[in-house]
């Protein structure tokens, strides 16, 4: 649905993770995904292998579950939400970027940033670089 959306539009329409995971691609193929919800590590793994193969880039993943994440949020509590996720993140080395792979973890991207190495991404902060740039180039 959205490549036809794309197809018929003049301008730039993006998939939802598609400019955070080709951003995370230019890093590297060393990278980590954190989660919040289960089902997310397997489609987005399966994405970003798809983006990967099409860019001939190898991939070795780390993925991380932030159990109790997404019901901390859900009950209101950002804080105890975002706390888990950089706690999650404190064992997460020799990667070139790390992926907060859902759209409401990209409040935690500032704890994040402060405790792992590489750059850290969300898809809402990756869509509106990639938009801003396609803009520019109009």
């Amino acid at each position: 649905a959205i490549e036809q959306v794309q197809q018929k539009l003049s301008i730039p329409v993006l998939k939802p993770n598609e400019a955070m995971l080709e951003a995370a691609l230019e890093y590297g193929g060393r990278l980590a995904i954190v989660a919040t919800f289960p089902a997310t590590i397997d489609s987005m793994t399966a994405e970003l292998q798809e983006y990967a193969t099409a860019r001939k880039v190898s991939l070795q993943l780390q993925t991380r579950l932030a159990n109790g994440a997404m019901q901390a949020l859900a009950e209101g509590d950002a804080a105890h939400h975002d706390s888990l996720i950089i706690e999650l993140a404190r064992d997460i080395e020799n990667v070139d970027a790390v992926l907060l792979a859902q759209f409401s973890m990209a409040r935690a991207r500032p704890g994040v940033e402060q405790i792992v190495s590489a750059p850290v991404l969300t898809s809402p902060d990756s869509a509106v670089r990639k938009l801003q740039r396609l803009l520019a180039q109009s």
